[in-house]
Parts: C-alpha cells; structure tokens; sequence
C-alpha cells in the first residue's frame, strides 16, 4: 500500500495466470466503509501503442453485513468493456474461461477469510 488505507490509495499487485503470464495491475481503493466494504479497481498495464481507451479495468467488492448468524461477506467482481480492445478482451475470455477462473479464486477467497476469522476452536 502507497500510504494509509484511504479512498483514492494505490498500490499494486501480482497477477499470475497460465495463459498470459504473470502482469502487475496498479490498484485504486473506490470503495472504504469501516467494517461494512472495501473496494478496489486494477488497472491493467497499457500495451505499447495502447491508450487510456483500451484500459481494462476490474473492479473487486468486499461487502460485510452483520446477521443473527455471525457476518456475511459477499465478493463481486465487475469488468466493464474497454472503449477499444474489448472484442479481443471477450475473446481472450472465452479461450481461457477466465470468467471460471475468477469465481474459482473467488470462491477460495472467501473460503480463506471464513476460515481465517473463524474462532480457533471452531477451526479444529
């Protein structure tokens, strides 16, 4: 993290996958709701000859609501369509099933926090 944890913070991450490498998004805090969300936006890098246009963005959600039961933390991920590029985003999708990819991880994610949060006599 490039500073405290605050809307409009950065900092980067490590994304690897089997069909295009490994490519380090720059991330932006959009969303900061003390024990309520967080919310981020990668920005992929720009190829050379690529513009603001063709920018992929991916936009992750942590939501937290309190229930009778404990918490509820529910994930989503949102990609709007690039202005330019996005017949070759939607096709790189298609070819890898990236869109299964992602809920797999994200299913693991949550699986993880769940497990992390959970009081250590319920863990064993």
């Amino acid at each position: 993290m490039n500073g405290p944890l605050a809307v409009g913070a950065t900092f980067d991450s490590e994304v690897r996958t089997g069909e295009v490498g490994s490519f380090a998004p720059r991330c932006v805090i959009e969303t900061l709701e003390e024990q309520r969300c967080l919310g981020w936006v990668s920005l992929f890098p720009l190829d050379e000859g690529e513009t603001e246009d063709h920018q992929i963005e991916v936009h992750w959600t942590f939501d937290l609501e309190a229930t009778p039961a404990g918490t509820r933390l529910a994930h989503t991920v949102r990609i709007p369509r690039p202005k330019l590029g996005a017949d070759e985003l939607a096709g790189f999708f298609e070819r890898t099933d990236r869109i299964t990819t992602v809920r797999t991880g994200m299913v693991r994610t949550l699986e993880n926090i769940k497990a992390a949060a959970q009081p250590r006599s319920e863990r064993e």
